[in-house]
């Protein structure tokens, strides 16, 4: 038996994508593997990634309140 919990699985919109095969950086292969804890996402590789990054929980709070 496998550690998988799949009530610990959360689809953002960009492995949405990916699982949908409309992403054109990642594979339905590569949501399943980042999915499953197979492999780890990449750190962020530019300045505008690690902002966004550091200010996405501040963006979701203000976007529930409004």
């Amino acid at each position: 038996m496998s550690d998988f919990d799949p009530s610990e699985i959360h689809v953002g919109g960009s492995l949405a994508g990916a699982i949908l095969g409309v992403n054109r950086y990642r594979t339905p292969l590569d949501a399943y593997l980042l999915l499953r804890g197979i492999v780890q996402d990449p750190p962020a590789s530019s300045e505008a990634a690690e902002w966004g990054t550091i200010l996405e929980s501040v963006l979701l709070q203000q976007y529930a309140i409004r």
